[in-house]
Parts: C-alpha cells; structure tokens; sequence
C-alpha cells in the first residue's frame, strides 16, 4: 500500500495534456504516476504514525464541533442575556459555561447562589448579578433550554478533547526520544511536538528543510517575469492544521523564545506586517525541527548562534569571491515601459543615496544599499 500525493497525480495528468475526466482514466493516471515516480512513491508506511493521524484528525474534529457550538452558544446569548457576553472577550470561559449549563435565564440565576459555583467567588457572583439586574435581553424558557443543551455539550466535549489528548501523548512510546528532543526547543510544548511528528512522519523522506516547508506550504511563491515581479506570499498548500499548530507555536515562541523573538523583532524593523513575520518564524522553526530530527540531537540556542554567525561570514566570502564579469552601464539600451517609469520617478527623487547610485548609474564596487544608507560590505 502506498499514500499518493493527489496534486502529484492531477499534474502528472495535466503533462500528458489529459482533459477528460473519468473513473478509468483516474485510476490509469494513478498507474502512469507510480510507474513514471517510483522513487517518489513510499509503500508500506509504518503503522504507527497511521494510528497516530487518526487519532489527531479526530481530536481536530472535536475542536471544530466545539467551535460550532460555542459560537452558536454565542448567537443565542446575545439575544437572550447580552450583558454576560462582557466575560467572553477572549473566548467563552469555563465558568460561564458552569453557569449557564445550570442557570440558563434571568430568573433562574437570580434565585440561584452561584457562590456555590465552582471557579465563581464571592466577588464575581455579586458583580454578576447587578449585571443581570435590570436585563434588555429576550430571556425565556426555550433559549434557556437551548443555552443549557448548549453549555453542557461544551463542557462535555472539553472533557472528551483533554482525554483524547492525554490518551494521543500516552500512545507515542515509539516516539518519546523525538518528544523530547522537540521539546528542548522553548514553545515546544508535548502535544505540539506530537502533531509535528504525526505530520513529518519518517524525517527521512524529505531531503532538505526546504522539501518539508515546501510540503507543510510554508515556502514562498511567486511570478518573475522581465524586471516584474508578482504575488509574493506564503503559498498555504499542504496540511492547514499542520500550518495552524506551527502559528500557535511560532505565536508563542515571539514572547518566550529569545532566537524567535529577534527573529520577529528583525522583520518588523525592516517594515513587515505582523502576520507576515510570523509567518517568517513558522518558516524558521519548521528548519530548527528538520535540523533537530535529521542530527538527533537537542536545541542549543549557543550552537545555533554560532551556526549562524558561521553561514554569515561564508556568505560575505562568496560574494567577494565572485568571478561574475558585469558589463558597463549603457544608458542608451532598450528597456521595458515599467523601467522607463521607474527611473522617471528616480531622477525625480529628492533621495541623494538613490540619485547618484541608483538605476541609471553603476554602483561602486562591493557596496550595498539598505535604507537608504550607503554600508561597506565587509
């Protein structure tokens, strides 16, 4: 048995210029594509990271029905109690959820003593109740039943959720070698680090970092055609739960990470939007974890410090290195109608940097530009 990438096969049958679309032309696409791929093809895929994908698919199912339900627990509360939807700000707490699971309307949380409530003090009890004093909301029995229905099945499912968790983290014995290497990388936390292994699978199969951040879709596309270039972002193919769990982690590691957060702190310098750092960050741990499980051996923000430091310096050495024989500059050479607007805008330009050394002029010898400010590269 193998697992077949479906777009490998669906581009596989484009080559072939393929339009029509059949039971018995699918399944001889399917053919022509192990034949002609074999050495992409992974048969007998071990048992245990199967088992493991399918307990982690169903834990994603229960946290998108709980979603579901949540919000319509939501939708229900603003009509019919809108002044509680103060406490769910960031998300519905479980407290609340006690509450209205056992006093679904007005009338039954006046009457009731929600001291007695666990995770409700004394304090909030009071406030709760002056909030509910005089109530705009459509409180009735049917919402309350719906509102009860609604906070018990969350509550219930949270409880499922926490054990199918506890059970996917018990069942990895296989794998508690890699947890713990994973995990010695700080926002790594147990069940982030076996959602990544349920994923990545065998670290083998992907010969560079490059192949597995091109497989989660966290590499960078784009179109370059003459001096044009368009639509560069992350091109979110692959797995989004995979995707997802590396955003929490990269989200987390911002905060507590110091490599993650210069990192972070780096991109925003150079005028990066939020999201798009982060997405630089899920990119850069997604390379960590492949350096990780290929060498087998622990983080050490020392090591990686100098490992850096090391890729910087050979970088420098290319380039001062370069046998690459550059023409002179010809003002006179045809050129696209976008550059003829870019260097009109440039010889309007009050930069001084931009005028002397920019399009229109050659640039002195192994000196860069950055923000405008002219760098010796060393």
């Amino acid at each position: 048995m193998a697992r077949l990438n479906p777009a490998r096969v669906k581009y596989n049958s484009q080559a072939n210029a393929k339009r029509n679309c059949t039971d018995q032309i699918s399944a001889q696409d399917v053919a022509e594509y192990l034949a002609t791929h074999a050495d992409k093809v992974l048969y007998n895929e071990p048992e245990g990271h199967a088992q493991l994908r399918r307990m982690w698919s169903h834990i994603q199912l229960l946290l998108k029905l709980k979603t579901q339900l949540v919000n319509h627990l939501e939708s229900v509360v603003y009509s019919s109690m809108p002044e509680l939807l103060t406490y769910c700000r960031h998300g519905m707490p479980q407290w609340l959820l006690r509450v209205l699971a056992k006093y679904p309307t007005y009338q039954q949380l006046q009457r009731a003593s929600l001291v007695r409530i666990p995770y409700v003090s004394k304090q909030k009890a009071e406030k709760l109740l002056a909030c509910i004093e005089h109530g705009i909301g459509d409180s009735n029995p049917i919402s309350g039943s719906i509102i009860s229905s609604l906070a018990t099945q969350i509550l219930a499912l949270e409880l499922e959720i926490t054990r199918a968790k506890k059970h996917l983290e018990d069942n990895c014995q296989h794998h508690h070698a890699q947890i713990a290497l994973l995990r010695s990388f700080k926002s790594i936390g147990a069940y982030s680090a076996v959602g990544l292994l349920v994923y990545i699978g065998d670290i083998a199969r992907f010969a560079s970092a490059k192949k597995l951040a091109s497989y989660f879709g966290l590499h960078p596309i784009f179109k370059q055609s003459g001096d044009g270039l368009w639509g560069n972002h992350m091109s979110k193919q692959g797995a989004s739960d995979v995707r997802a769990l590396l955003y929490m982690v990269a989200f987390s590691a911002i905060q507590h990470n110091p490599i993650i957060k210069e990192l972070y702190a780096r991109c925003r310098a150079k005028g990066m939007k939020g999201n798009a750092a982060l997405g630089v960050c899920m990119h850069k741990i997604l390379r960590i974890v492949y350096g990780m499980l290929v060498h087998n051996t622990p983080f050490d923000p020392q090591t990686h410090r100098q490992h850096m430091e090391r890729t910087k310096s050979h970088a420098v050495h290319s380039h001062n290195r370069s046998s690459v024989q550059r023409r002179e500059f010809d003002q006179h050479a045809p050129i696209s109608r976008r550059q003829h607007k870019k260097r009109k805008e440039q010889t309007l330009s009050q930069d001084e940097n931009l005028v002397t050394c920019g399009i229109t002029q050659s640039a002195p010898p192994f000196v860069s530009f950055g923000n405008n400010i002219l760098r010796n590269s060393l």
